[in-house]
């Protein structure tokens, strides 16, 4: 097989702190934080639906005109046919006298011809249409639709383009930004009104007055029956007034850094490490980003992101914690690669970004044809015969599929470390995840239909969405958070909070929307297999009618698996799964902490002592390999 092919290398440098019980006023103020914070972030959101109503407005007038220029054809066509019908011997509206007449008026004056076509609209809505109307009408209106049902199709349909329009990328203007911006300034004013801001502490009181009394029953029949819940919820056993004061005043704190802003060689070189850029070619035309902290002849350590995310999710925790510098400190040659179609592997040979093909793919392509041509270019570059793999989430989903469906690659690997590894996905206990994941591919194929391909990128509309909905109240941004949270996994206690606008300004990178696709399948079908097209499709692509499931016995490499009991996409049943599927797991982790979650794996306070000293010795054991 042919070798990757070089485009560029270069140089870039130059603790629990609240009780079960909350007390009574403790639920007050939260219960006032709360509303409070719905009605700031209902101002941000005034602001979308007031753009979306000036879009209405705006399709209603552009009706109004196409009714009014459908009005004048019409005219048009009717003077048309009326010479006609004058020619017609047999013809007329109501029999021949009354056809010559008419005929005799259109060859008098102008006043005697608009009379007569007066008398001609009110005789056809009176009686229906006139063969002049049917020879010219029926052509031109060919819809036979009733013009209330035509104008609300068409406003509709206006109306979904505009939308559409605004969500691509190339939206990038000022204007959007700035309509949005005022109307939430003038909706955030009427909020802080004195009798406003009455209203919503009234309303808070009566939340958290009835907040304990509503849930008191549910609570204590799961807690009886010894169900562990961890929902993540305002009113919470991790969530009081001081913890919520001290994430805000955190987060404050953060908003100054200016790591938020700088790309990831900006913020590699900041903090005094070399980085380079290099890109590769895949067998199917895609041109992928790798970043690299060099250290010339030394093992080398490949590292591979989640969903939505990119090679800056292993150095936006910082010096002090992000695994990318750690293994540099450590004297590993480090690289990190980014899957096709994130913010820094835009590109192909033959599609662009814009056009459907290019997002055609899921985390099987990424696996199929990235890993490889990425872990070739390395072991290349490096002069090395095997490398380590690191990988968090999709990143070990597409390893699975790598040494499952290309089993050589078992040999270029030498330890495949798999943080939060996500195969089989049975037990998944995200509430967004479970309920959207019936309805993910019918989702996805409406999204295609209107011509969206691409899922949270990096750009200026989703930019925009954070700013309407995140920006304005600190508390609001904590909200924010708190969904993310609700997909990922809840733990506040080990979120830097400081840091975490740095981390919104690196992420979500982008994805296919195929990939979100393809992880509903195997919530659905509870395998790990290959994307189901449908038994038609199917059948031309895998030549049956059910997509083949990945033969995990084929992954022949070492492998560590990290994972904890708070982790709401990878479960322990469905590691357990996994586990029982391979046949060379060399480590079994479990992370000693009990509300360790999903997103934890990369950027929680304590990594150095929950992750990273395991990582480092099982490098260590296998680090004599890499040169065999």
């Amino acid at each position: 097989m042919q070798g990757p092919r070089v485009i560029a290398v270069h140089d870039e440098r130059g603790e629990r702190l609240v009780p079960n019980v909350v007390d009574v006023k403790s639920d007050v103020a939260i219960g006032r934080l709360a509303v409070g914070s719905f009605v700031a972030l209902g101002a941000r959101a005034g602001g979308l639906v007031v753009m979306m109503l000036m879009m209405d407005l705006v399709v209603h007038f552009l009706m109004a005109g196409v009714v009014v220029l459908r009005q004048v054809v019409e005219v048009v066509v009717v003077l048309r046919r009326w010479e006609l019908v004058a020619e017609d011997a047999g013809g007329g509206v109501a029999g021949e006298s009354e056809g010559q007449q008419q005929s005799d008026g259109l060859h008098g004056g102008s006043g005697e011809k608009w009379r007569l076509i007066v008398r001609f609209i009110k005789k056809k809505r009176k009686h229906g249409k006139t063969k002049a109307d049917s020879i010219g009408r029926d052509q031109f209106d060919g819809s036979q639709c009733a013009g209330r049902q035509c104008e609300m199709f068409f406003r509709v349909t206006l109306l979904l383009l505009a939308v559409a329009l605004l969500a691509c990328s190339a939206q990038e203007h000022d204007l959007l930004a700035g309509i949005t911006s005022s109307t939430g300034q003038l909706i955030g004013g009427i909020a802080k009104l004195p009798l406003v801001r009455q209203i919503t502490q009234m309303s808070g009181d009566l939340l958290a007055g009835t907040a304990n009394l509503v849930t008191t029953v549910p609570l204590s029949l799961v807690r009886s029956l010894g169900i562990s819940y961890g929902f993540p919820t305002l009113v919470s056993d991790t969530n009081s007034v001081e913890v919520t004061n001290r994430i805000i005043n955190e987060f404050t704190e953060g908003l100054s850094n200016e790591d938020i802003n700088l790309t990831i060689t900006d913020l590699v070189s900041k903090y005094g490490y070399p980085i380079e850029k290099h890109m590769v070619e895949t067998q199917d035309g895609y041109f992928l980003t790798m970043h690299r902290i060099p250290n010339d002849n030394a093992s080398a350590v490949f590292l591979m992101h989640g969903l939505l995310g990119s090679s800056d999710d292993w150095v936006v925790s910082g010096p002090v914690s992000a695994l990318a510098y750690l293994l540099a400190d450590e004297g590993y040659d480090v690289w990190m690669g980014n899957a096709r179609g994130n913010k820094h592997s835009r590109f192909h040979n033959a599609f662009d970004t814009t056009e459907a093909d290019f997002w055609d793919f899921s985390w099987h392509e990424i696996g199929f044809y990235d890993l490889p041509a990425m872990i070739n270019y390395v072991l290349l570059a490096t002069r090395s015969a095997r490398l380590k793999y690191i990988g968090h989430s999709q990143g070990t989903t597409a390893f699975f599929v790598m040494a499952s469906e290309r089993p050589d690659y078992n040999n270029k690997i030498s330890l495949m470390i798999a943080l939060s590894p996500v195969a089989f996905m049975n037990h998944v206990k995200s509430p967004i995840v479970r309920l959207t994941a019936p309805g993910a591919p019918f989702l996805h194929n409406i999204m295609k239909g209107l011509g969206l391909y691409e899922v949270l990128p990096d750009n200026a509309a989703t930019k925009l969405l954070r700013q309407l909905l995140c920006r304005a109240e600190r508390l609001a941004e904590i909200l924010c958070t708190n969904f993310v949270f609700l997909t990922l996994g809840f733990d506040f206690e080990q979120l830097n909070v400081t840091n975490l606008p740095v981390l919104y300004g690196h992420m979500p990178s982008g994805a296919s929307g195929k990939q979100f696709a393809h992880y509903a399948q195997g919530i659905v079908s509870g395998d790990f297999r290959q994307f189901d097209y449908g038994d038609m499709v199917n059948t031309v692509v895998y030549g049956e009618k059910r997509p083949p499931s990945y033969v995990l016995e084929n992954v022949r490499t070492p492998v560590a698996m990290f994972y904890s009991e708070a982790d709401w996409l990878a479960d322990p049943r469905d590691v357990d799964q996994l586990y029982n599927k391979l046949t060379n797991v060399i480590d079994l982790y479990k992370v000693p902490y009990e509300h360790f979650s999903h997103l934890d794996f990369i950027v929680a306070k304590d990594f150095k002592t929950l992750i990273y000293s395991r990582i480092r010795k099982l490098l260590w054991t296998f680090q004599k390999y890499d040169f065999e």
